[in-house]
């Protein structure tokens, strides 16, 4: 019973994925094939549309195209299928150790953060001294002690320094300090009205929304 269960383990713990290569090139041949007529419409200018029937005609070529995409997109997903769930085990095997080891860089690198942080603050203090004493050579002393003030260097570790502003109250900030931008809605709904709007100016455009399943023939 035990070894009949150590081999059945075993038998678990081995795991392939197999896929038709064959199989699936030989689809997207005769997938290539059914969209050579479309393509074949296909001009290295843009499609002007002269009339009504050129316009029925774009239509229909792009109702063909999107089924053909949604076709193409369920030949994919049917070879996707066994690959997508050994990538899900795989990644049930290795989430516990790599979820580990972001939590061992992060603590490492919080700590070495704030050791270099630390440092800089102790450096910055010296700096501010030195702008208040009044012998020069005392104030050389100071800063050469401040920079003096770095960790040591580790092959294979480079810190960069970046400061970043943080706001503890806007109402005192200048107006410098504030950026204006367009209300573009507003802008659009007055354009849109018929009114004129000094320095924009209303730009038409189109969107195409291709529903297959609504298409029926004419």
């Amino acid at each position: 019973m035990k070894a009949t269960a150590a081999k059945k383990q075993k038998q678990q713990e081995i795991i392939t994925a197999t896929l038709d290569e064959s199989a699936a090139l030989a689809r997207v041949k005769v997938i290539e094939g059914e969209l050579a007529e479309i393509q074949e419409r296909l001009g290295e200018e843009p499609m002007r549309l002269e009339d009504d029937e050129d316009y029925k005609v774009a239509c229909g070529l792009l109702i063909a195209t999107v089924i053909k995409r949604d076709a193409i997109a369920v030949e994919k997903e049917g070879f996707m299928e066994d690959v997508a769930k050994l990538v899900a085990r795989v990644e049930g095997w290795f989430s516990r150790p790599e979820g580990d080891a972001k939590i061992a860089e992060g603590y490492f690198r919080d700590a070495i953060s704030a050791y270099a942080l630390d440092l800089d603050a102790k450096a910055r203090a010296l700096r501010e001294a030195a702008a208040k004493v009044k012998s020069d050579k005392q104030a050389e002393l100071l800063i050469a002690k401040a920079n003096a003030i770095e960790p040591p260097k580790v092959s294979g570790i480079s810190l960069t320094r970046k400061s970043k502003a943080e706001v503890v109250n806007e109402a005192k900030l200048p107006e410098w300090a504030w950026k204006r931008v367009p209300d573009i809605k507003a802008i659009e709904a007055k354009l849109d009205a018929g009114e004129d709007v000094p320095g924009a100016k209303l730009v038409p455009t189109v969107s195409v929304r291709c529903t297959p399943k609504h298409a029926k023939e004419d």
